[in-house]
């Protein structure tokens, strides 16, 4: 785990972390190196804090030690961080932009993992501005710079699916006494996930190539198309198509929720958002898997494959459809919200995507899927099979967000239920302040 953090971000989740980290060589981390890895003041109180949180639930009788240890060594990484955007404020010093901006995504993932999700949208917001003022200008674009926007946008991304500003009527607040590089003057460089104004459904088509120069500054999806040189699959055994279709559908959604808002309807504006409704539902429908770089094993039955790493940067097709479905639900809840008895079928496909024997990566992996199928699930065997896949990978991974995710379904289950209306989701049972993301 040290390891891998501290050469890079590229294809980091918690759960890949996890993978083949024994107690053992856990313990020998906290304990012996320290002082090794206080040298580099980002990344070693990061790794000593994940450690520790990887500690406390399997070594019961210390559990609280290295509960303790974690939250020191994550208030040292936050000072670190802290001082080094009161420097960049201040340009006291110019901070390596690569340490910097792994360091905020190292912290947001930190912050995820302990459930603190305000904090971790706010660096999220910082992790953006530092993005679009010094990581998008720089020429030439290096692989590792590249690799970290990819990570940011797939942070990002599913952030706003679950946790976004609209979705709360909220925004993160900045507390007063905290160093922040977004001030009130900068805001606008930071970019919303809504729909342009006086947008046309150009920015759907999906076959048309994307230009490199378009495709290093869409941060957001904010654009579909085919761009070769994406780094998702190799990261994420994903397709940047199918992170693009759950941007945009999070864009329209967040439209028709803030246009239920407003007393004063734009009638074009409605128009509009029916015929984006109409060729975004196409769009991922119609959706195919890419040809290309897919991972060799079971292409005849993805839902059967047997669990894949992505040791060779391909898409993983297990992974994929199983994402697909998801995107589906999340399309029909969010912008059709339709009665989930429309949905069972979807979710069954969800489900048997599901395996037991998964690893902590591939568990992690799995998690976003998991968490819309559940809060979809309405027949018992359903909700049963999602219950307990969820319930199993958290004892397996001791990873608290399948916990969070499996008692969020469960309150969807109850509140659906008492009131007989299966149009409800997780958005309807979700306080602000525990507004969920699944993000590993």
């Amino acid at each position: 785990m040290a390891q891998m953090l501290a050469t890079s971000l590229g294809g980091f989740s918690v759960g890949k972390a996890l993978d083949g980290l024994d107690m053992e060589g856990a313990e020998s981390t906290v304990t012996m190196q320290p002082a090794a890895l206080a040298k580099d003041r980002f990344h070693g109180p990061f790794v000593l804090a994940s450690t520790c949180f990887h500690l406390a639930p399997r070594d019961v009788a210390s559990a609280d030690r290295w509960t303790d240890l974690g939250e020191r060594y994550k208030q040292e990484a936050r000072q670190h961080l802290e001082v080094a955007i009161q420097e960049e404020i201040l340009l006291l010093t110019r901070t390596n932009y690569e340490k910097l901006l792994m360091a905020l995504l190292s912290t947001t993932m930190l912050e995820i993992l302990c459930a603190e999700y305000n904090e971790a949208e706010h660096l999220l917001l910082e992790a953006e501005y530092l993005i679009r003022t010094r990581g998008l200008p720089a020429s030439p674009k290096s692989l590792q710079l590249r690799t970290l926007h990819h990570v940011y946008t797939h942070l990002r991304v599913l952030t706003e699916s679950t946790c976004g500003c609209i979705l709360r009527n909220i925004c993160p607040q900045k507390p007063g006494s905290r160093s922040s590089l977004v001030t009130e003057e900068s805001r606008h460089q930071l970019r919303s996930f809504r729909v342009a104004d006086q947008s046309t459904e150009s920015d759907l088509r999906m076959s048309v190539e994307k230009s490199a120069a378009a495709a290093h500054d869409d941060i957001h999806l904010e654009v579909m198309g085919d761009w070769q040189d994406s780094l998702f699959p190799q990261l994420y055994g994903l397709p940047e198509s199918l992170l693009g279709l759950l941007s945009q559908t999070i864009r329209l959604a967040n439209e028709q929720e803030l246009l239920q808002r407003d007393a004063n309807v734009d009638v074009s504006m409605i128009a509009n958002l029916c015929r984006r409704t109409k060729v975004l539902e196409h769009n991922i429908l119609s959706w195919k898997m890419p040809s290309e770089n897919l991972h060799s094993h079971n292409l005849q039955n993805p839902a059967e494959s047997q669990p894949a790493t992505n040791l060779g940067g391909q898409i993983i097709p297990r992974l994929t459809t199983t994402f697909r479905h998801a995107v589906t639900l999340f399309y029909y809840r969010r912008v059709q919200n339709i009665n989930g008895l429309m949905l069972q079928n979807v979710v069954q496909k969800v489900l048997e995507s599901m395996s037991l024997e998964d690893g902590p990566h591939e568990a992690a992996q799995m998690l976003w899927p998991a968490f819309l199928a559940s809060c979809e699930a309405i027949e018992p065997p359903l909700r049963d099979g999602l219950g307990g896949w969820l319930r199993q990978m958290g004892n397996k991974t001791r990873i608290p967000t399948f916990k969070i995710v499996s008692e969020l379904a469960e309150k969807v289950w109850i509140l659906r239920e008492e009131k007989q209306d299966y149009t409800l989701g997780w958005f309807d049972v979700t306080s602000l302040e525990r507004c969920p993301i699944v993000a590993l």
